[in-house]
């Protein structure tokens, strides 16, 4: 496997985040941009369409409003996400702790 940075622009290229979700058996707006059910919630009936694909210069991108939260991401963090749904969790919690452990280290502090 290879992180290189040039090689997941070339991976990305080849297989933008339309056509990666269609490889997973997902359906994308037939433009390529636009609303669709959300891939993290298939097991819940959404009433509205809560995952948006759009375009940043030459690249893709998506939001998740899924659950009350709003979650962004390219090609590799949706499929970090689909794959691993435990693991980020955990990371996000480690992250709020971490911020919520700065804050109360930080906030007290008079400014510079």
């Amino acid at each position: 496997m290879s992180n290189c940075r040039s090689t997941i622009e070339i991976a990305k290229t080849r297989l933008p985040l339309p056509e990666l979700l269609r490889v997973l058996g997902f359906k994308p707006p037939r433009n390529g941009e636009g609303n669709m059910p959300s891939p993290f919630a298939i097991d819940r009936r959404q009433k509205s369409p809560s995952f948006s694909i759009f375009r940043c210069g030459d690249a893709h991108g998506w939001c998740d409003r899924t659950g009350g939260q709003e979650i962004k991401g390219d090609e590799i963090t949706l499929l970090e996400r689909l794959e691993n749904p435990e693991e980020i969790q955990q990371l996000q919690d480690l992250r709020r702790e971490a911020l919520e452990r700065m804050e109360k280290v930080a906030l007290p502090l008079p400014d510079r």
